[in-house]
């Protein structure tokens, strides 16, 4: 009797485990840097080899990694010794596993068990053009350039793959929602770091200096701002996307309805708890921009509007540095301590710099000024610089002027309209408001990022923006294929005709 090559794997699987067990068991009671730095190794290997076995179960492993790497960053230090290499080797697991899973879909493009169309080509392309652009624009060492490239290009080879393997909304749904539950615990702690203070395994780390961001949030300030599981206080700001879906979810569908309205409270507590004005603001938004995008009038209409109150910001960009924003201090002003770290704008003045900027005409050169693009060096000039900037516009056109600006902004007007259209596309009313909330999801935080801030590079950020693009394609192929069975099948709808759509079912 021929023997199944499918058990055959199966069975050597479980044999690599049983051997990776008795590895991993030896090497965490014998580890000299502690037993959690032991685990290191071994949960990479574990993971990338999922990665490279089953990518769309390598989707779930790299999520939950991204999102709880720098806490485990923490736990291994605090057990092991202030290790460099500790620091190295968990930092690293994220891009390991990012590697594995492409490594994995090349391989099965290969063999033929799925297909790339042209927009999965184009994402590859433009992912190694802005990493080969990071790379050896910025000043720093290979490892930092290397870490800043693969954050922020790496991360876009997600879209290909996630909408490859999660073939309709409902598989996306099972997705981000497995993100958010993971992102919980995360940023449920930033909760009791604010009511209660930061634990000592917190505080050790930031002295032991080996991370400069997360000792200058915790001993640069009087009041540092909490982070909860996460790598700094910017990356909580993740809690916003989750926030707003976590709402949305509970409002949408009766499955769990109570689940997700006190996952929902959770997560806007720990928005409050995070005094970022920008994070508090996001999950409105996404509503509004949720909203916005179902039709085309609106969708003109809401970027007209975002468009012209940044343009107004840039015109008016001096008298809010010299008198606005005392005025709008002065006018929303609180004496308790929550209100006296949110209901203010001052820190608002070093976006207002770099808009100041914008309105010289030598900031416009043709091909730039070649000052480094994403060095976080750059980024600590002096406040009083004519270069002084904290928006990632400034330092496209200082590094490659209105050329590099043009390069950036046809393709993601391009990209804008085809994400649009995949929402236009969908002819039943749930189908329609669900890709529009998914597509509202992202583009709030990245047109925030591109003004005001670059939270491109931060995990777990990254990893939603590029995930709930992913999730417009998904809606986008499953429209299509919808369409498609219905034409083969004759069973379009009368005009009128109610439609029960099988693709948003829970």
């Amino acid at each position: 009797m021929a023997i199944d090559s499918k058990v055959i794997l199966q069975g050597f699987l479980i044999f690599l485990m049983l051997v990776l067990g008795i590895i991993m068991a030896f090497s965490v009671t014998t580890n000299a840097e502690g037993g959690l730095a032991a685990l290191v190794p071994m949960i990479t290997i574990l993971l990338t080899l999922l990665s490279l076995v089953n990518p769309r179960a390598g989707l779930y492993g790299l999520a939950a990694l991204v999102i709880w790497v720098d806490e485990f960053k923490r736990l291994a230090v605090y057990s092991g010794g202030a290790y460099s290499t500790t620091v190295l080797q968990t930092l690293a697991m994220p891009f390991i596993v990012l590697a594995a899973l492409n490594a994995g879909f090349m391989l099965n493009l290969m063999f033929g068990k799925v297909r790339i169309d042209r927009i999965g080509v184009v994402f590859y392309g433009l992912a190694t053009v802005i990493g080969l652009a990071i790379f050896f624009t910025m000043q720093a060492g290979v490892a930092e350039r290397g870490q800043r490239a693969a954050n922020i290009a790496g991360y876009l080879t997600l879209i290909p793959i996630t909408y490859t393997y999660l073939k309709n909304f409902d598989d996306w749904h099972r997705f981000f929602s497995f993100q958010v539950i993971v992102a919980l615990p995360a940023a449920a702690w930033a909760i009791k770091q604010y009511y209660f203070g930061f634990d000592q395994i917190e505080w050790d780390y930031a002295r032991s200096g080996l991370s400069k961001v997360h000792y200058g949030q915790m001993f640069n300030f009087k009041d540092p701002r909490v982070f909860g599981f996460f790598g700094s206080a910017s990356a909580l700001g993740c809690a916003s996307i989750y926030c707003a879906y976590s709402w949305w979810h509970g409002l949408r569908f009766r499955a769990q309805r109570l689940l997700w309205f006190f996952t929902a409270v959770i997560l806007t507590w720990a928005l409050v708890a995070s005094t970022q004005r920008t994070a508090l603001v996001l999950p409105l938004l996404v509503m509004v921009f949720a909203y916005a995008f179902r039709t085309k009038l609106l969708t003109f209409a809401i970027y007209t509007l975002a468009i012209g109150t940044f343009v107004m910001g840039v015109i008016f960009s001096d008298y809010l540095l010299d008198q606005g924003l005392d005025d709008v201090n002065q006018s929303i002003a609180s004496d308790s301590g929550w209100g006296s770290q949110v209901l203010r704008v001052s820190t608002f003045s070093d976006r207002l710099r770099g808009w100041q900027r914008l309105k010289r005409a030598e900031s416009w050169s043709i091909i730039g000024t070649k000052k480094e693009l994403f060095s976080d060096a750059y980024s600590g000039v002096d406040i009083n610089s004519v270069d002084y900037n904290h928006d990632i516009i400034n330092k496209i056109l200082i590094n490659y002027g209105v050329v590099g600006m043009l390069v950036v902004l046809i393709p993601a007007i391009v990209a804008l309209r085809i994400l649009h259209t995949a929402v236009y596309q969908a002819k039943d009313r749930p189908e329609r408001n669900a890709a529009a909330f998914v597509l509202a999801l992202s583009l709030p935080m990245i047109f925030l990022s591109m003004i005001g801030g670059d939270n491109f590079n931060t995990n777990p950020i990254n990893l939603q923006i590029w995930t709930t693009i992913a999730g417009v394609f998904v809606c986008r192929q499953a429209n299509r294929l919808a369409t498609r069975s219905r034409t083969a099948t004759g069973a379009l709808p009368a005009a009128g005709a109610a439609h029960t759509p099988t693709v948003f079912s829970t």
